[in-house]
């Protein structure tokens, strides 16, 4: 029987609990799972405009990859590096949180899989965006990095905006 927070994984065997929490790099961390943190650190440097910070949650390393509307696909730390410059650089004042998500652990590598909403505001106009989101991080020189990013917006016409507000348009 499932349980009403719990996912059916396809294999029958196993149920991944479905986590009501948002992470959004604020709060108390006291609760949350060492893979919750990693994704907190995400979180808190996005909103934080800290590419800094940014950089230290990625491997930055020639083989990590990030599928996401508002860059494209990018290979490489290289190569995805300047989607956040943009990004956090931007006048746009865009913040983000994690929620309804569900974290699968193999190892040393696990993923989340869940929806982020994104805050923006450009030109005075408020605009709340949703994305379907997933993440693999591995454990490297003993800390959770984000190794792959895929993100889906559910609306084009806020992907639109975004890319606009950003200059995050694929090149």
């Amino acid at each position: 029987m499932i349980k009403e927070n719990e996912v059916y994984a396809e294999n029958k065997e196993l149920t991944f609990p479905l986590n009501n929490r948002i992470i959004n790099g604020y709060g108390d961390t006291s609760e949350l799972s060492e893979q919750e943190l990693a994704i907190y650190r995400f979180y808190k440097a996005f909103n934080e405009k800290n590419m800094e910070a940014i950089t230290k949650v990625w491997a930055n390393t020639e083989d990590i990859t990030a599928e996401n509307p508002a860059g494209g696909i990018r290979r490489g730390w290289s190569d995805l590096k300047w989607v956040y410059e943009r990004v956090l650089g931007s006048p746009a004042k865009v913040s983000a949180e994690f929620y309804d998500y569900t974290i699968h652990v193999a190892n040393e590598v696990f993923w989340s899989v869940g929806r982020e909403r994104v805050f923006l505001n450009f030109s005075g106009e408020d605009i709340t965006m949703n994305i379907r989101i997933t993440r693999i991080f591995m454990i490297i020189d003993e800390e959770w990095r984000l190794v792959h990013l895929h993100g889906s917006f559910e609306d084009p016409e806020m992907l639109f905006k975004y890319q606009q507000a950003t200059g995050s348009a694929d090149s």
